[in-house]
């Protein structure tokens, strides 16, 4: 028997991944809560980013797996839409704050003697973040694209499949702000961040020496540095590139060519996003341990 003909091991994938993504970030934002030296205002990315993938976890995940343990076929129409909405609309949400992110790290630790952001500054940022992802999952909504069953039909989400200029149009501005751009300024800003942090350890190293505290310290922080921003750029290509690879073909012609199984699994990966984000950019980070 197929995999999307009984949708058994699909509801125990999403049941897997909202369990994950609920437990996980639920943690993340009790110990924010509980913690008033973690509340400050770099660390509002973070705690925005938890809710988001929180919320996917609770609203989009939990769908999924009622739907599929139903048989999704007979749960289109409204239930369809919802879910394509709410999944595109925290996605979105969920990457956009990891773009941000890597700005904010670009501007701590490159222009350090800038003046320091507000908290009704940083309000700001994080609103905007929100808004932005929002109004592109809403425009499927107003008529610019729209959304439908994938081909699996496992799930719900932006019609890729439709080939009209109306939706192609939003497609390619959809993968230029949330996805090209996105990848073009996580790689710039933590190049950038490693570059500076090398030019600190060079100077430390003819000021101090190679064996000096100061030295071994800053040489720490550039390994530091370097191995979280490989992760963190890493983290982002393997949730996003297969969805978005196999969602371009779709676009482009091929959804007819494409496996169930290869358009299922895409979308499946880019959710654990919401799982792994916690541990990457909370647990991992010292002063949150």
């Amino acid at each position: 028997m197929e995999l999307f003909t009984s949708y058994h091991a699909i509801t125990v994938m999403y049941s897997l991944l909202a369990a994950g993504a609920f437990v996980l970030n639920g943690i993340v934002l009790i110990i924010f809560l509980a913690t008033r030296s973690l509340r400050t205002i770099p660390n509002m990315i973070l705690l925005s980013m938890a809710w988001a993938d929180w919320l996917m976890a609770c609203l989009a995940d939990a769908v999924g797996a009622y739907a599929n343990a139903n048989n999704w076929p007979s749960m289109v129409g409204g239930l369809c839409v919802y879910y394509g909405f709410i999944t595109t609309a925290l996605g979105l949400t969920s990457m956009i704050h990891l773009t941000a992110l890597s700005v904010e790290r670009f501007v701590t630790v490159t222009i350090p003697m800038t003046r320091p952001i507000t908290e009704t500054q940083m309000l700001l940022v994080v609103t905007f973040l929100w808004a932005f992802s929002f109004l592109w999952a809403i425009f499927p909504l107003v008529g610019w694209s729209s959304y439908g069953p994938e081909p699996g039909y496992a799930a719900c989400s932006i019609a890729w499949y439709r080939q009209d200029l109306n939706n192609m149009s939003y497609i390619l501005c959809l993968f230029m702000f949330f996805f090209f751009l996105p990848i073009v300024i996580m790689i710039a800003c933590f190049s950038s961040i490693y570059f500076t942090v090398r030019k600190l350890t060079r100077d430390s190293m003819r000021r101090w020496g190679a064996s000096s505290d100061s030295t071994q310290q800053t040489l720490a922080a550039e390994r530091k540095t370097a191995w979280m921003s490989f992760i963190m750029v890493l983290a982002f290509l393997f949730a996003w590139v297969p969805y978005a690879v196999v969602s371009l073909y779709a676009s482009f012609g091929g959804v007819t060519t494409i496996p169930k199984l290869m358009s299922t699994l895409p979308a499946m990966l880019a959710k654990t996003s919401a799982c792994y984000n916690p541990i990457i950019y909370f647990f991992m980070y010292s002063k949150f341990r």
